[in-house]
């Protein structure tokens, strides 16, 4: 963001960030003709990324939002519990 301020360029962020404040940025909302837009996005991790954090985050994404889609081929490699 601080980039942004330097006039180094524009990015899009969340609603959650924008409580943020930085020099020389100013927030705009993204709307088409209809109101505020919403914008797709996808996400990839690695294969063997053993975060708890990033099984938290999925788990979450796909109880909000029933319609997300988490790709077999992308989700994180998860060894069996060797304890018994």
């Amino acid at each position: 963001m601080s980039l942004v301020g330097a006039g180094f360029g524009v990015t899009l962020i969340c609603e959650a960030g924008i409580g943020a404040s930085y020099a020389g940025v100013v927030y705009r909302d993204l709307q088409d003709g209809n109101g505020p837009s919403r914008i797709s996005y996808a996400a990839y991790w690695r294969r063997n990324n053993d975060n708890p954090a990033l099984e938290h985050f999925l788990k979450l994404l796909e109880e909000r939002y029933p319609s997300t889609r988490v790709a077999d081929s992308a989700a994180p490699f998860r060894t069996p519990d060797p304890s018994p």
